[in-house]
């Protein structure tokens, strides 16, 4: 699912991983993530309900409800999900930079900013998930100069650790700059990027996708 995009394959082991072991909370948490990566919004969210209901203490399964709900576009109950995660681990930086995402598409741009920072405090020496977001709310915000500031630092980062293509790429969507969104969407696709499975849902890539550019990266990755 992440490395050779060979969807066939994956949709036949999850079915077969259900089939051996069906109260199985990662089988269904897992397959859910494949169905949502593949548009199928309400099969997703019904497997990891499954999960939830099998694992009512997960808060991985309660974040991933939320990331879910995002990439579906019920941004209000994905906040509402994600309150339920932090409710379990309150330092789970994940939660924050999925919640700072279904706030940025609900326009609530200073409370993204507050979950970013708390998120970047918590990862400490590599916070590039949440700093991406960040530089992509004070692009969508008309901060332009802070946005480049902080792209500016994510850059200088990536050059000392990992940091995804895929997040860069998602920082220049949101600035305008198509051939550098691109330009990293092809670097996140030699490096197999396993974010790379959710572009066809993701909110941030919206400004792509009439793109002939983007139609063909899914058509590479086997993307309906």
């Amino acid at each position: 699912m992440s490395y050779d995009f060979d969807w066939p394959s994956v949709e036949r082991e999850f079915k077969r991983a259900l089939e051996l072991k069906p109260n199985y909370a990662p089988a269904h948490e897992f397959y859910a993530w494949y169905l949502i990566e593949m548009g199928r919004s309400a099969e997703s969210l019904a497997a990891i309900r499954k999960a939830e209901q099998l694992d009512p203490l997960s808060a991985e399964d309660l974040y991933m409800a939320g990331w879910f709900l995002l990439l579906s576009g019920a941004y209000t109950d994905s906040v509402i999900e994600i309150n339920k995660s932090l409710e379990l681990d309150p330092n789970l930086w994940i939660s924050d930079w999925i919640q700072g995402q279904a706030y940025e598409q609900l326009g609530r741009f200073p409370e993204v900013l507050s979950v970013l920072k708390k998120s970047q405090k918590v990862l400490g020496d590599n916070p590039s998930p949440p700093l991406a977001e960040e530089a992509r709310v004070y692009a969508l915000s008309g901060h332009r100069g802070d946005a480049l500031k902080t792209l500016d630092r994510l850059l200088a980062l990536s050059k000392r650790t990992q940091v995804s293509k895929y997040t860069i790429a998602t920082v220049y969507a949101a600035l305008g700059d198509k051939e550098n969104a691109f330009a990293y969407l092809a670097k996140a696709y030699e490096e197999h990027s396993f974010l790379l499975g959710m572009m066809k849902v993701d909110p941030a890539l919206a400004p792509l996708r009439t793109d002939a550019r983007f139609q063909n990266l899914l058509k590479r990755m086997n993307l309906p």
